[in-house]
């Protein structure tokens, strides 16, 4: 979101400590969080509000202090309940954080099966979401005062979150070589996702999506909305929107000149999906920013 153009193009961290926390996000009547994947581990802490998460096609609701974690390589999506806004904070990193030289029985009973997905996290953490969540703000908290030892008071945390999830039997068990009945579906979803990531530049018809997974044009529609919530044009629309926010935000581009790098051809268009989907100009966004 080479396999990382299927991938969501951030670094999350470094590679001496591959884990990023995203404070004070947020998921609002204008602001969704789109559709993506990538390779890492994702929690979610929801501090205030109620949103619905999309997570390879279950729809979950969640509501203030409720934790959400999603697998790695699992598509995602997610929009808020109601009028008011979502609040939540995410801790996304790879799990070979986790790995140890000592090959112990942490490793060959919890981190490896985990690495090869043969346990899965639970999406949403029942008995153990209370104990969870007080590890999940010491996670964040750690994260932003960055004391001394800060990172490993988060990899204390990481673990005593799994030690939680395997205390109460959350671990969803399954065998790592049989694929489940929707996987491929997700599949077949990937391969637009990567077209679009690779051509989002680019004039993009939904026909060409549709030939990419050998559908026709009316399934197709109706396949992607079924999974990603979204038309294929409006996925599109959302996706050269993000890239355009992350350009206004680190460059001093015109905006004319941002809206044809992200695929748009028409200056007025742009502005006015930026709009639908910021609540602001990108003049205004950028400075906000």
């Amino acid at each position: 979101m080479n396999n990382s153009k299927l991938r969501e193009n951030i670094i999350h961290g470094n590679a001496r400590f591959p884990l990023r926390v995203y404070a004070n996000q947020k998921i609002g009547p204008k602001k969704e969080l789109y559709c993506h994947w990538h390779e890492e581990v994702e929690f979610i802490y929801i501090e205030k509000g109620q949103a619905n998460f999309n997570i390879d096609m279950n729809t979950v609701k969640v509501s203030k202090n409720q934790c959400v974690f999603v697998n790695s390589e699992s598509i995602h999506w997610g929009y808020v309940r109601g009028t008011e806004e979502c609040l939540y904070e995410a801790v996304v990193f790879n799990l070979k954080l986790l790995s140890g030289l000592l090959y112990d029985v942490c490793q060959s009973n919890f981190i490896d099966p985990i690495l090869k997905r043969q346990y899965d996290f639970p999406v949403l953490p029942k008995e153990s979401n209370r104990e969870v969540a007080d590890e999940m703000k010491n996670i964040v908290n750690s994260y932003i005062e960055k004391y001394n030892g800060w990172e490993v008071s988060i990899k204390a945390s990481l673990l005593k979150i799994i030690s939680l999830i395997a205390k109460y039997n959350e671990f969803k068990v399954k065998d790592g070589y049989t694929k489940l009945p929707d996987d491929y579906k997700i599949e077949l979803i990937k391969k637009v996702l990567k077209f679009v990531e690779i051509n989002y530049k680019n004039k993009i018809y939904v026909e060409e999506l549709a030939e990419e997974v050998n559908m026709n044009e009316y399934y197709f529609c109706r396949f992607f909305k079924g999974i990603t919530g979204k038309t294929p044009v409006e996925y599109i629309n959302s996706f050269r929107i993000e890239e355009a926010s992350r350009i206004l935000r680190k460059s001093d581009k015109k905006v004319l000149d941002v809206a044809l790098e992200v695929g748009f051809d028409n200056l007025s268009y742009f502005i006015k999906k930026f709009k639908e989907y910021k609540n602001c100009t990108p003049g205004k966004y950028r400075k906000l920013k």
